[in-house]
């Protein structure tokens, strides 16, 4: 599990633009504790230290530790029926990372897409929201850059 795990977590941190004491202050971890995963020092860290990483990194355990069946689901499956309304959103959300210039891991964007389009289609009537989309793509952005 060891080098696996360390290139997980090294892989998210560098998807979230989080440094590793960063990623250690929000797990509540000793300082050091995460560096000594990523070095290979620490080869099999506690069930603990591994639930507080996950937790500050925003994801399961499986995918921390290499469940990829987890990992590959991400996205639910949905369908696009509503071309237009899929359309506005791409849109708006390209538009919105550039102008904020913020750069996020295709898992993220794709999630909040998703996200804002599932919320829309069932309880907007279908119409693009653009305060809505602004909000949520504004909350990824405040919980990606948060450390």
């Amino acid at each position: 599990m060891g080098s696996d795990l360390a290139l997980k977590i090294k892989q998210l941190i560098d998807e979230q633009n989080i440094s590793v004491f960063g990623l250690e202050k929000k797990a509540g971890l000793k300082m050091n504790a995460v560096r000594h995963i990523l070095s290979g020092q620490t080869k099999r860290p506690s069930a603990e230290t591994i639930l507080a990483i996950s937790r500050a990194l925003g994801c399961s355990i499986g995918q921390l530790i290499g469940d990829e069946k987890e990992e590959k689901n991400f996205l639910k499956d949905i369908e696009f029926e509503n071309e237009e309304l899929f359309r506005s959103i791409f849109l708006f959300s390209l538009d919105f990372f550039k102008e904020k210039n913020v750069t996020l891991s295709s898992r993220l964007l794709f999630e909040s897409i998703q996200n804002i389009y599932v919320y829309l289609n069932e309880s907007n009537n279908g119409e693009f929201d653009e305060k809505f989309a602004d909000w949520v793509l504004s909350k990824k952005i405040s919980s990606k850059t948060r450390l």
